[in-house]
């Protein structure tokens, strides 16, 4: 039961990543996906991990470019959910 609630929020996750990636207009959404984040002091130690860096590990740094093509964006979905 807790695996299918993992696999199910991964999947949305996916899912939703693809929906940003292909919004058109400048929406604060997509905006904020692909915002470097403050100039400035950064904390010593590990950088906190991102919304992205799991979609980064599977479909790549281009995953934005990359869920622009459905198919291959949804050949991908799987391999997500089971990382």
């Amino acid at each position: 039961m807790v695996t299918d609630a993992l696999h199910y929020s991964q999947r949305l996750k996916w899912r939703w990543a693809g929906h940003i990636a292909r919004m058109v207009d400048d929406r604060w959404t997509l905006r904020l996906t692909s915002w470097p984040g403050p100039a400035g002091h950064r904390k010593v130690g590990r950088p906190y991990a991102r919304w992205s860096d799991d979609i980064v590990k599977v479909a790549g740094i281009n995953w934005m470019q990359i869920a622009k093509d459905r198919d291959r964006w949804s050949s991908l979905e799987e391999a997500f959910t089971l990382a």
